[in-house]
């Protein structure tokens, strides 16, 4: 696209329509992105005038390996890639897995997922549930931001009424922010925590 981003399609068979230039890939398909992102499917369309990338049946995907190895891995019903948008989609029972920094694993599961070609910004969308250890967050959406030119996750945010859980306790708040290098949650906007028989509010 206009920003050099590259996306390179190989599979076991190709047709392309040489009037529309719109083009057809089967067989083991492999999607990968410039930036590092590789999406497998069993086929793939592309439409030249829209400049969409579609895989109608399962998608299975594996991010940029970050400084602990393997990056997010996650898989899906179907995968979008609007490429003038920088905007990779995919939809429909979407469960995603993230190894962070102090060996705990995050299970993200929700029903959209976004992922930037740019950068390695991710969006959770559509009842959005994160798990790590005994700690469970539900709300209608989480970004996962990282690092400027690093590959570490600086933080998780869950917007638009957060509810969270844990073995002993549980909280609410409009918003949460997770900083996971301190292990840290942050709940801003009328949080309310329940611990046994104490409660806090602010």
């Amino acid at each position: 696209n206009h920003e050099k981003v590259e996306f390179t399609v190989t599979g076991q068979r190709g047709e392309i329509n040489p009037q529309s230039k719109d083009m057809t890939i089967e067989g083991h398909v492999v999607t990968k992105s410039s930036n590092g992102y590789i999406f497998t499917t069993e086929a793939i369309t592309y439409s030249a005038k829209a400049r969409v990338l579609r895989s109608p049946g399962h998608v299975w995907m594996r991010g940029p390996s970050d400084h602990r190895g393997q990056g997010i891995t996650l898989e899906g019903d179907q995968m979008e890639t609007l490429i003038e948008q920088n905007l990779m989609v995919i939809r429909g029972h979407v469960l995603a897995k993230k190894v962070l920094s102090d060996g705990k694993d995050f299970r993200i599961l929700s029903g959209i997922a976004q992922f930037s070609s740019r950068d390695k910004t991710a969006k959770f969308l559509d009842s959005v549930s994160i798990e790590s250890g005994t700690m469970k967050m539900e709300g209608p959406e989480a970004d996962f931001k990282y690092q400027d030119g690093t590959d570490l996750l600086q933080a998780v945010q869950v917007r638009g009424g957060v509810k969270v859980s844990d073995v002993d306790k549980y909280a609410t708040s409009d918003m949460v922010n997770v900083d996971p290098s301190e292990n840290k949650l942050i709940l801003s906007g009328s949080p309310r925590v329940v611990q046994n028989n104490d409660e806090l509010t602010g």
